[in-house]
């Protein structure tokens, strides 16, 4: 039921964020919905890279945030 999303990527230290929200009916932030087989995949495909997955309420408690943290490798932080 989201009308907007949106797409922020940025660089913190050493680490890429890409952070994705929307304005939907977002959940109950205690819930990580442990068995859904969609986010287990999520979590599974960050692994292989290195990356962290996180879900989040949106602002004001309103809509979902995900927030995908990796780390860059350091021959490519340099060049």
């Amino acid at each position: 039921q989201a009308t907007m999303v949106k797409g922020r990527v940025s660089i913190d230290g050493g680490s890429l964020l890409l952070e994705i929200s929307d304005d939907g009916v977002g959940f109950d932030a205690g819930d990580k919905f442990p068995d859904s087989r969609g986010l287990r995949y999520m979590r599974q495909r960050a692994s292989i890279i290195g990356a962290k997955v996180d879900w989040l309420s949106g602002d004001n408690e309103k809509g979902t945030r995900v927030v995908i943290k990796m780390p860059i490798p350091e021959e490519k932080i340099a060049s």
